[in-house]
């Protein structure tokens, strides 16, 4: 017995330029990790835009959408495209500071390493996106645990991220929140619930890793196309380390927010309202006792910040490519 598929992928980055209509076309995933990360790319054009944040290029164009840096490279690098960028995901929260999230000051990536719980470069910073509602299909590993860590650990169906909506306008459930009440720098929750996604075992980055979860051949950073996922020990399949996967719970989406448009208070007990430009598709190699989250880029997909061209009405899918 035998069989073929096919499929077509949509990626709505400059969508406008292919439809008819003119109007970007704009995807929005389902189940996505409130890990709000600015729109700069830390390994585009390198590791010293910490200086300041103009001298990071952005992940998609803020007026149609269109991925800055397009195309694949390898090793974790920059070569020849954003997909297959390696960095750290760092808590945007003073740590000092642990009732709730203050921003850090300065840059929002490739912040430079100082003291032993601060990350090394490349990095970029992640503010918490606001989860009112329960999430399916956490483990029961963190289903004790805050709405925002049930919600990296499962599945946050409900929230809906509005991409190329400005934070204003009230659509659907409401505008793009950040939570500024929750700290993962300071707490445990961003780390407990990595570790029940993917079935990590030893949060310390000196215990040796993959330690339980899936991971890339070779780790972190695949050496040669098409990227191999190999099943760890923790994997429920029981495959651990024998054949390469198509699936894996490593495998996330996180929305991208247009950080030239919006500004954070010191401290604000209400949410914030953020205006949503894309969406990025990374792979989990691991997270790390202090809230940092090593990441693998797997794709980028842009929609604008609706003050350029026209945005129109979004498809649902459950990655920022939409297969059709």
């Amino acid at each position: 017995m035998s069989a073929t598929a096919s499929a077509e992928a949509f990626n709505s980055s400059n969508s406008a330029s292919v439809g008819s209509s003119g109007n970007i076309i704009p995807v929005q995933p389902g189940c996505v990790k409130p890990w709000i990360v600015p729109n700069l790319d830390p390994l585009n054009p390198s590791t010293t835009c910490w200086t300041t944040t103009t001298n990071c290029q952005p992940f998609v164009d803020l007026t149609d959408g269109h991925i800055i840096n397009p195309g694949m490279s390898v090793n974790g690098g920059n070569a020849t495209g954003v997909i297959g960028e390696r960095f750290l995901l760092v808590p945007d929260c003073q740590r000092r500071i642990t009732a709730n999230c203050t921003p850090q000051p300065g840059s929002l990536a490739n912040q430079p390493t100082s003291g032993s719980f601060l990350p090394t470069q490349p990095n970029l910073e992640y503010l918490p996106g606001q989860t009112l509602y329960a999430s399916a299909a956490v483990p029961s590993a963190a289903s004790a645990g805050s709405a925002y860590e049930q919600a990296i650990a499962g599945c946050d169906q409900t929230t809906v991220y509005y991409c190329g909506v400005p934070s204003a306008a009230p659509i659907g459930n409401g505008p793009n929140m950040v939570d500024l009440n929750e700290n993962p720098a300071s707490t445990d929750d961003t780390t407990n619930g990595v570790m029940a996604l993917i079935h990590e075992g030893n949060p310390n980055p000196n215990g040796g890793q993959p330690d339980g979860q899936d991971s890339f051949s070779p780790y972190g950073s695949p050496s040669s196309y098409p990227f191999q996922i190999f099943p760890g020990s923790g994997n429920p399949t029981g495959l651990a380390n024998t054949i390469p996967i198509t699936a894996s719970n490593s495998v996330v989406s996180l929305p991208i927010y247009d950080q030239t448009g919006n500004t954070f208070p010191s401290f604000s007990p209400t949410p914030v309202a953020v205006t949503i430009v894309g969406f990025l598709h990374v792979f989990i190699n691991a997270a790390d006792q202090y809230g940092n989250v090593d990441v693998t880029v797997l794709n980028v997909a842009g929609c604008s910040n609706g003050s350029g061209t026209p945005v129109g009405t979004a498809i649902t899918a459950n990655s920022p490519v939409r297969f059709v």
